[in-house]
């Protein structure tokens, strides 16, 4: 027989999937660490302990000057940015859906800035979701309405980012053979005024296919009333389907996910925490303190006034006074271990760009080298698949069967960015497999040089240099040689410049010391 606690939660739709239990200690530490010295300054001992024998104030003012070193941030925005460092490509878009791409969200956010906020989410929290909805309309003047009207109000869907945390509950279910969601419930905040102060509301949102229902609990609003979560709207709409698409970057089941970062958060927290211990040490070693032999401290008083101006003295004639310093030994095995784990954050960050084989064998990875991938790059793929999904849903709204597909950047692996187009040109030019026009051909080409450079026009002039005596070494392109006229060089044309073909001067002989007559 059910509990009353089971009972109460058959019936509040706040209640949380035991997956989002799972995730939710990690997301809180990712987003702490997301939101900087600030936050984790905020959260205190979640993520910096206090010291067993340490007191309140002295922990309050260690917290106080601990600063963090956030590569969890700086990855995750440099990962994300070579993803979207070439905007996404539309491949036959619909004239519509080409127009909403322009502003995706009614918020003026297009495509790419929508996508990349999108993506950002799911690689910091292992998984993220959009929710494709479209204004509601009243339901007795939905048989008046058409689609000129709603043209006329801008009526037309729109996607809405749904933080990782406030998609509180998920379920599945096999639909003709496909995991199909049934059933889906997002926190959201309603934000009102009521004069000049905000007052915001929280809200459920639950969503099956072609309907919605949204609660709110009435204890929010006043605190006399019971913890009653009550329905304040409902509705209908046309699809078949609940209209929230998921990015998953490693997805093992619903929702559940290890997010990438996780480790490297951990890492960071790690860092933070000998950081702080760093930083407490150095304030204790740069103040020596003052210990006398055979002096006693005055029990009324706490201190000793110290300064230029100040005398010391003590009864012992024996008695003297004398500054103990810190050795400095835990300073160097601090920095030690602060440099260790900089060195291992830093290492995490470059495994995602890492060209990794799929599980074959070694006869099939060599006969296909196209398995080589990176994680990056296959993060990239789903986001991908998951992008051409919400052009699906959004052109259901529309009653669009074809709205085409888009593109994402996956070029971003190490060895990618070593394959600079410049460099490899540059190389085969100085090694003379490629000729002068082919090589300013595709300098041309790839936009290195200006489109109104005449290509025939350049090489006529190159050969004018080399017949002034201005020539170039193919294996040596920043050199140059200089013509000599009647044995002199011009000093103005070979200013700075080394001629390695010039003859160098012998150097002139010294002449042989006189020997000195032997004495007798």
């Amino acid at each position: 027989m059910a509990s009353q606690q089971e009972k109460d939660a058959a019936l509040n739709p706040s209640t949380v999937s035991a997956a989002y239990e799972t995730m939710l200690p990690k997301w809180q530490m990712i987003s702490a660490l997301l939101g900087g010295t600030c936050t984790m300054r905020e959260v205190g001992k979640d993520y910096l302990p206090q010291h067993s024998a340490e007191g309140e104030e002295d922990y309050a003012n260690r917290l106080a000057q601990s600063v963090l070193y956030n590569v969890t941030e700086l990855t995750l925005n440099s990962l994300v940015g070579r993803i979207f460092r070439e905007p996404i490509e539309m491949i036959d878009p619909d004239e519509k859906i080409l127009e909403l791409s322009r502003d995706v969200d009614s918020l003026k956010s297009d495509i790419n800035m929508f996508s990349q906020a999108w993506f950002r989410e799911g690689m910091a929290k292992g998984y993220a979701g959009i929710l494709i909805d479209m204004p509601a309309i009243v339901q007795d003047e939905k048989a008046k309405r058409t689609r000129a009207d709603d043209l006329r109000e801008n009526r037309r869907p729109y996607w809405s980012l749904l933080s990782t945390e406030n998609i509180i509950f998920m379920h599945y279910e096999r639909v003709n053979g496909v995991e199909t969601l049934m059933h889906a419930r997002i926190a959201e905040y309603k934000v009102e005024m009521n004069g000049f102060v905000q007052e915001v509301t929280t809200q459920i949102r639950v969503l099956t296919p072609g309907k919605w229902e949204l609660y709110e609990n009435e204890k929010e609003k006043d605190k006399r009333k019971k913890d009653v979560w009550v329905k304040v709207e409902e509705g209908t709409y046309d699809l078949d389907i609940i209209p929230i698409v998921m990015f998953y970057t490693n997805k093992e089941s619903c929702m559940l996910c290890k997010p990438p970062l996780e480790d490297l958060a951990y890492l960071n927290v790690r860092h933070w925490q000998s950081n702080s211990d760093q930083i407490n040490v150095l304030t204790v070693a740069r103040f020596p303190m003052l210990a006398a032999s055979g002096a006693v401290q005055d029990s009324s008083k706490n201190t000793m006034p110290i300064g230029p101006r100040q005398l010391l003295s003590m009864r012992d004639p024996n008695g003297r006074f004398y500054y103990v310093e810190h050795t400095g030994r835990a300073i160097a095995s601090g920095k030690d271990d602060l440099e260790m784990l900089e060195d291992r954050m830093a290492a995490y960050g470059a495994e995602f760009l890492r060209r990794q084989i799929s599980g074959r064998t070694a006869f099939e990875r060599a006969q296909d080298a196209g398995e080589a991938t990176s994680n990056l790059k296959s993060m990239a793929t789903q986001f991908e698949v998951s992008l051409n999904t919400a052009l699906e849903v959004t052109g259901m709204w529309l009653g669009i069967d074809k709205v085409g597909t888009v593109k994402v950047n996956k070029h971003h692996t190490v060895e990618e960015d070593k394959s600079d187009p410049l460099t490899i040109l540059g190389s085969a030019r100085e090694r003379g497999d490629i000729s002068l026009k082919t090589f300013l051909d595709q300098l041309k080409r790839g936009k290195s040089i200006d489109d109104s450079v005449d290509v025939d026009e350049e090489i006529a002039r190159i050969e004018q240099e080399r017949e002034d005596g201005l020539t170039v070494d193919p294996s040596q392109p920043y050199s140059t040689k200089v013509k000599q006229t009647s044995g002199e060089i011009d000093e103005a044309a070979t200013k700075g410049v080394t001629d390695a073909t010039t003859p160098k001067p012998k150097p002139v002989a010294k002449p042989a010391a006189k020997k000195k007559p032997a004495k007798k």
